[in-house]
């Protein structure tokens, strides 16, 4: 295929008037129209809308009347429509009860199936959190290294990130596996203090899951003061990673405070994601409500991404980063996803201005929408 008259975001620059060519599913050129090799592919017209890389959303629960765990490709398939091509199917507590084992086969049948072609792998939201925190908070979850080595073997190649609480005994044998087998560590619901924190970044800790919500900090001393805990810790940290969920009520994250991410961590730190869930009530807007409580969101990316964009000003290319880049970065699938550059996968979406998905190619191929 032969994309024209499109403005090309690559990394650090967005190129007006350009050219996209893909071969056998892969981009074989990205720029400039005066420099495009020869090429006899059928034409795309773009008619001058934004070709960016598809999104990464490494934090996706779920989306229409699904649950990752229960219906991967289904889940894959709605969030397509918003422009992700990279998707990490998240496993919250709730995929406990009903049984990891089948939830890693489903989604590892997804995968082998290309159903529907843009499920990348597994986020494992715990369940080695803080019991205090969360809507499904109340019970511990005791790390038990039969049950995490059995879902690690289970989910071999394909659990590339996994959220927890430093704190909880038995953690610092399971980060090290985690490292050993290349799986990104995230931090939330806990009370850990920096030093444990920092001490954790020796086996990959790289990622604050969502933060600014379900985050804690450690016991305070002084009456009236504040102490610092991993949302300070991801803030200061240059070389952390920082989920934000970009809600339109700002529910998750009130949109001062995502002002306040954005200004210390710049785009080259943060990663938009959904946190999309379902089973709720939406209660007119884009977050998901269930028995009274904020349960997730019911974000798709180019939502999100608009929601940024409002919040912030950022500029086009800058949430391009934000939304495809960085997340693939973090959890190790860059080499492939997450960018407009040849060898890497034709994943291309079209949007205008306000982030509305007009196209999305997959893999080379055009998708019906």
């Amino acid at each position: 295929m032969k994309i024209i008259n499109a403005r090309v975001v690559k990394p650090g620059c967005i190129i007006e008037n350009g050219t996209i060519i893909t071969e056998n599913g892969r981009i074989v050129y990205a720029g400039e129209e005066k420099n495009a090799p020869p090429s006899q592919a059928p034409v795309y017209d773009a008619k001058g809308l934004i070709a960016g890389p598809g999104f990464v959303d490494i934090h996706c629960h779920g989306g229409g009347e699904w649950w990752s765990y229960e219906n991967p490709a289904g889940v894959g398939l709605y969030h397509l429509k918003g422009g992700t091509t990279s998707l990490l199917c998240s496993f919250w507590r709730n995929a406990v009860k009903d049984g990891i084992q089948k939830a890693i086969d489903r989604v590892k049948d997804a995968i082998e199936n290309n159903n529907p072609g843009n499920i990348r792998g597994i986020h494992m939201e715990g369940p080695y959190l803080n019991p205090r925190y969360g809507t499904e908070g109340g019970k511990e979850y005791p790390v038990d290294p039969c049950q995490y080595l059995d879902w690690m073997d289970r989910g071999k190649d394909i659990i590339k990130y996994w959220t927890f609480d430093p704190e909880q005994e038995g953690t610092e044998e399971f980060a090290r596996e985690c490292q050993q087998r290349g799986i990104a560590l995230g931090i939330c619901y806990s009370d850990a203090s920096v030093s444990t924190i920092e001490y954790y970044r020796s086996y990959g800790l790289n990622i604050g899951t969502h933060i600014m919500c379900a985050t804690g900090r450690p016991f305070n001393p002084i009456k009236g003061t504040r102490e610092p805990g991993s949302d300070e810790y991801v803030l200061v940290s240059d070389d952390m990673y920082a989920e934000v969920i970009a809600d339109s009520p700002g529910a998750h994250i009130r949109p001062w405070n995502i002002k306040l991410i954005y200004k210390l961590k710049g785009a080259e730190k943060i990663i938009i994601i959904t946190d999309c869930c379902t089973g709720g009530d939406t209660q007119g807007s884009d977050v998901n409500i269930i028995d009274g409580k904020l349960y997730g969101s019911r974000l798709t990316m180019n939502v999100a991404c608009r929601n940024m964009k409002k919040f912030t000003s950022a500029g086009i290319e800058d949430i391009f980063k934000m939304a495809s880049e960085n997340p693939a970065k973090a959890v190790g699938i860059f080499d492939k996803y997450g960018s407009l550059e040849e060898g890497k996968a034709a994943d291309i979406i079209f949007i205008d201005e306000d982030f509305n998905v007009r196209d999305v190619i997959l893999g080379g191929k055009l998708i019906k929408m």
